[in-house]
């Protein structure tokens, strides 16, 4: 996973991951794991992320799965 990547999108859109946590329906203990990449994100949350942040195929793929 690529979190620099999705650090830099959460900063274009001036989000903090309090907010992110909102928008995807998880806690904010939730995404910082994730952020801190303890865990995964779910395939759930990939999809929510995607049509949040507007990601391309291309995007979802060099951040979640590479």
């Amino acid at each position: 996973m690529n979190l620099n990547k999705l650090k830099g999108k959460f900063k274009e859109h001036e989000w903090l991951y309090i907010d992110i946590a909102k928008k995807i329906s998880i806690s904010e203990s939730s995404i910082v794991s994730r952020m801190k990449g303890i865990r995964e994100f779910k395939p759930s949350e990939i999809s929510k992320l995607r049509k949040l942040l507007k990601l391309t195929n291309k995007e979802v793929i060099e951040i979640f799965f590479d």
